[in-house]
């Protein structure tokens, strides 16, 4: 990503200028594909509720360049699959399959101030950082963490 203050060509997926600390998020989110999740209809929250951050999240998948962005919410479920199979996230097309990504492999969770991920007790295990996370247990995720699926690897940004 080139930065548009200081003209340096940063790594791929870097929110924040390695030269000078221009903010580079809003330049990465026009150059990836947007994913659209169908099958969701708008609600009022709680009274008291905090909306998660409008901020989407981008996915570097498998270490390439192939990146897309999905909107902040709860309940993103990521394997293999259709809306209609109950899978927001289809991997299909990343070889998911070939790589031990379950059909209903894991879910994030958009919150007011952080993002969880939870592995939903997949075949293969879901890693944060290399470190397996227990199924059924919501660990926090922080911009740039490395999320394995099987052995599909995905690399998070977001605000």
């Amino acid at each position: 990503m080139k930065c548009p203050d200081c003209g340096l060509n940063n790594r791929a997926g870097v929110l924040l200028c390695e030269h000078c600390g221009a903010d580079l998020y809003e330049a990465l989110l026009e150059r990836v594909a947007t994913r659209n999740l169908k099958g969701f209809q708008t609600r009022e929250l709680p009274s008291g509720a905090v909306a998660a951050s409008s901020n989407p999240i981008v996915l570097y998948v498998n270490s390439s360049d192939s990146s897309l962005t999905i909107g902040r919410r709860r309940g993103i479920i990521i394997g293999r699959g259709t809306v209609d199979d109950g899978i927001d996230l289809d991997m299909t097309p990343y070889g998911a399959q070939n790589l031990g990504v379950s059909r209903r492999h894991a879910r994030f969770d958009a919150h007011a101030e952080h993002l969880t991920l939870t592995d939903l007790n997949s075949t293969n295990g879901t890693f944060l950082n290399e470190s397996r996370i227990p199924a059924n247990q919501a660990v926090v995720l922080r911009s740039g963490d490395e999320v394995r699926i099987g052995r599909m690897v995905l690399r998070l940004y977001f605000k």
